[in-house]
């Protein structure tokens, strides 16, 4: 297993554990009763999702909806990669329709929540608030020295509105 492999096998072995850091930095208020949550980790080249992690139970009413979302960020971001976007809330759209599966919409909207981590990675995350959602994956990438200080600081100039950017 190469070092990068073993990284994004780090994340996911010590994913509650990161989320309560990542909790502890930015303060519980901030959470508003959201703990829970699916990563998505796709490699860019062939865009393969590498990586799913469910931080939520099957029987929760919204695990559905956030196994769906988070694939669907990463997928909507790596789509717009070539117009130079970096986040998906670049192309957020709260009035979209989302497909569920072949013949059935629903209208979840498309928010932020992943991140372009590095020229190999995108990070997703559904669950919690949309800016927390974005900040984690950030978190998670910084973390574990798969994004750069430099990418990082690329996002968050152009992610000026995202107050938890500042905490990291």
């Amino acid at each position: 297993m190469n070092k990068t492999n073993c990284k994004i096998g780090d994340i996911f072995k010590n994913l509650d554990e990161l989320f309560n850091e990542f909790v502890k930095l930015i303060g519980e208020k901030a959470f508003d009763d959201h703990w829970t949550g699916v990563l998505v980790v796709k490699c860019i080249d062939d865009h393969n999702t590498i990586r799913t992690k469910r931080m939520i139970s099957a029987d929760n009413p919204k695990a559905e909806k956030y196994g769906i979302l988070a694939p669907e960020k990463a997928n909507r971001l790596h789509s717009f990669i070539s117009s130079g976007h970096l986040t998906s809330y670049e192309s957020r759209n709260p009035k979209s329709n989302v497909v569920i599966e072949r013949g059935r919409n629903e209208k979840w909207g498309h928010w932020g929540g992943a991140v372009l981590i590095s020229k190999d990675f995108i990070f997703s995350f559904s669950g919690l608030p949309e800016l927390l959602d974005e900040a984690f994956v950030c978190f998670l990438g910084l973390k574990s020295g798969l994004m750069s200080r430099e990418q990082f600081n690329k996002i968050k100039k152009r992610r000026e509105n995202n107050k938890y950017f500042k905490l990291l």
